[in-house]
């Protein structure tokens, strides 16, 4: 008998790009995502969208909101790991610490502040 050597598979790296205009309802995406390789699925937030004044009044004021960030299995709203706080550069965080090859998951977000009239759209980065 021969022992082979498991080939180990990278996590891949994507651009991702959303639109949050909710401080309350997570948006869930459609789109199914598999993993690539065993291992953990991060995320990191590089472009976020704008916050609003400290009176709510509902005005962009240019400085940066945060989101909350999760992913789920496919038709359920239960987050698989943990949920994070994004801002913009914010560093990677770890969203499941081991996720087996090829499970398929979603992405859910949602606006942790109030904010009309205001730049709505964010971009992150995930690895998984």
């Amino acid at each position: 008998m021969v022992a082979t050597p498991a080939v180990a598979t990278a996590a891949y790296t994507y651009q991702l790009s959303g639109v949050v205009y909710s401080n309350t309802d997570w948006f869930y995406s459609a789109n199914a995502r598999y993993k690539n390789g065993t291992g953990s699925v991060s995320v990191n937030m590089w472009d976020a969208p704008e916050g609003c004044s400290s009176s709510n009044t509902g005005v962009g004021n240019g400085s940066n909101a945060s989101i909350g960030f999760k992913v789920t299995n496919l038709g359920s709203t239960t987050a698989i790991g943990s949920t994070v706080t994004l801002t913009q550069s914010t560093s990677w965080k770890t969203l499941v610490t081991s996720m087996a090859d090829g499970k398929s998951f979603r992405t859910a977000f949602h606006r942790l502040s109030l904010c009309r009239n205001a730049d709505h759209t964010f971009d992150v980065q995930m690895s998984y």
